[in-house]
């Protein structure tokens, strides 16, 4: 069985005061609208059969005016006794700090991937300038360790070997430089008047492509 709720408004504000509920208050209706203006004489009273209304103007952040519940649209809201009306100055503030979040996940995604590829930087610089000493030898005389070691470890002869050493150091500086590009792509974000939802989209586009690289990469 449903309570039913008369719920008290005040005129003058739109904001509900309280509530009396059948058969908590009274055991009819009319016991709890009599009980309303002994307490409440110059108020607006709402009769909700099923508490629908109840439950919207329980909440703090809902009016009643005009025949019709007003209820808070966001955080970035505020009430001017008539309507509701949005925070230009919260909804900057909130656009500005959630800017900056996109952008430090962007350069920390970056980062992350950064660090894995250039952990030993100064090995496959070695490596590279040895494959290509060893490939303007035409391949011949004694190969530097840096190929050997790499062409044994992989099952290589020492010619292949060279020529994947040198297709993987162009690899890699063509995915550092994507990434770079990608990277630089954050500050699509400070463009003007972009809604939290396009900052997202353009974030999460950035993220994809750089996951994409590195599964590339690998």
């Amino acid at each position: 069985m449903s309570l039913i709720h008369l719920i008290v408004i005040d005129p003058a504000t739109g904001r509900r005061e309280t509530s009396f509920v059948a058969p908590i208050h009274g055991k009819t209706y009319d016991e709890l609208e009599a009980k309303a203006q002994a307490d409440y004489p110059e108020y607006l009273y709402l009769r909700d059969d099923d508490g629908a209304l109840q439950t919207q103007l329980v909440n703090q952040d809902s009016y009643y005016l005009n025949g019709k519940v007003e209820v808070k649209p966001s955080s970035l809201h505020d009430w001017d006794g008539e309507k509701w009306v949005l925070n230009q100055q919260r909804q900057a503030e909130l656009a500005n700090e959630k800017r900056q979040q996109l952008i430090d996940s962007i350069d920390n995604t970056a980062a992350q991937y950064l660090e894995k590829w250039t952990r030993f930087t100064s090995e496959y610089e070695a490596r590279e300038s040895a494959a290509l000493a060893y490939q303007s030898a035409d391949y011949q005389g004694e190969a530097s360790v840096y190929i050997t070691g790499f062409a044994q470890a992989a099952g290589l002869d020492l010619r292949t070997a060279t020529k994947l050493i040198l297709k993987q150091a162009v690899q890699l500086r063509a995915t550092l430089e994507q990434m770079s590009v990608l990277r630089m792509r954050k500050y699509e974000l400070k463009q003007p008047n972009l809604t939290l939802d396009e900052m997202q989209k353009i974030h999460d586009d950035i993220i994809a492509q750089m996951q994409a690289l590195a599964e590339a990469q690998q």
